[in-house]
């Protein structure tokens, strides 16, 4: 990533010394918020309207780390009987399930005959504002 840091804006913020009225800087690593394990970390654009209930957007970047295991609720990337998609992830009775906030799609239930590959857990989202 190219963009290692940014800084805090603020009313008492100047931009010529780049400081605060109090002489602090205060800086965000990119790098280090949202890919503190680079080697695992993936950022993926995601196309379709799945999962809009959740705040994610056609267009969006998500970051992806294949490093975590998935906890229930989380969301996560995954291949399923071929098909990339991204789904917060339950467990219900032994059972995989793969949920979309959408009301108007089904949720999926993973079991012995479907082919399925956990990609990732998604940590962060990156929507555009502009």
């Amino acid at each position: 990533m190219n963009v290692t840091s940014f800084n805090t804006i603020s009313s008492d913020f100047d931009e010529t010394t780049g400081m605060h009225s109090k002489g602090v800087s205060v800086g965000v690593d990119l790098n280090q918020k949202l890919a503190p394990r680079p080697n695992s970390t993936f950022f993926m654009k995601f196309e379709g309207d799945a999962m809009n209930g959740a705040g994610i957007n056609d267009g969006d970047v998500l970051v992806v780390d294949r490093s975590l295991s998935p906890r229930k609720g989380r969301l996560i990337v995954a291949k399923l009987d071929g098909q990339m998609i991204v789904r917060q992830i339950d467990y219900s009775r032994g059972m995989t399930i793969l949920n979309s906030p959408d009301p108007d799609i089904k949720s999926m239930k993973v079991d012995d005959e479907s082919k399925f590959e956990l990609f990732g857990v998604v940590t962060f989202t990156i929507s555009s504002r502009t």
